[in-house]
């Protein structure tokens, strides 16, 4: 075999082995997609969020694309700090601090987020289906507020 063919073989190695590592990291994470917990009775909220490694979403065209906000969590602080959405709409938090972190309503309700601790990478999301003003903040760190206001 020449030094030529040795050289692309030895590329084509590395660029399979490389390919691996990729559909690897990619199956690992779509398989850690977690949930908030599904009610038990018919007492629970309907509405508990979800959370999610990574915020994705996908359409198709034939079906309309739901209304959406995001906000970051990031140096200990979410951004925007405040958000007006319609009816309806879902905001999706995401948290890019290595420090974990919570999404809950100050006035704890049905129709109001409560996410549990997410870590770095994650997001919860919330859909807001009823009108008025919910002011939040973080539970490990107080001092982070956030407000939705959601309108018809």
């Amino acid at each position: 075999m020449s030094p030529t063919s040795r050289a692309y073989l030895v590329i084509i190695v590395l660029l399979l082995i490389g390919a691996g590592f990729v559909v690897a990291k990619q199956h690992k994470n779509t398989s850690n997609t977690a949930t908030a917990p599904t009610p038990t009775s018919t007492t629970q909220p309907e509405n508990l969020g979800t959370i999610s490694p990574s915020a994705s979403a996908s359409s198709s065209s034939s079906t309309p694309t739901p209304t959406t906000q995001a906000v970051t969590i990031q140096n200990f602080a979410f951004a925007p700090l405040s958000v007006t959405v319609h009816k309806g709409t879902t905001v999706t938090w995401t948290n890019q601090d290595s420090a974990s972190h919570t999404v809950t309503a100050d006035a704890p309700s049905s129709t109001a987020p409560s996410s549990p601790l997410l870590s770095q990478g994650q997001s919860y999301s919330f859909t807001f289906t009823t009108v008025g003003t919910y002011t939040y903040h973080c539970t490990v760190h107080p001092t982070m507020m956030g407000t939705v206001i959601v309108t018809e």
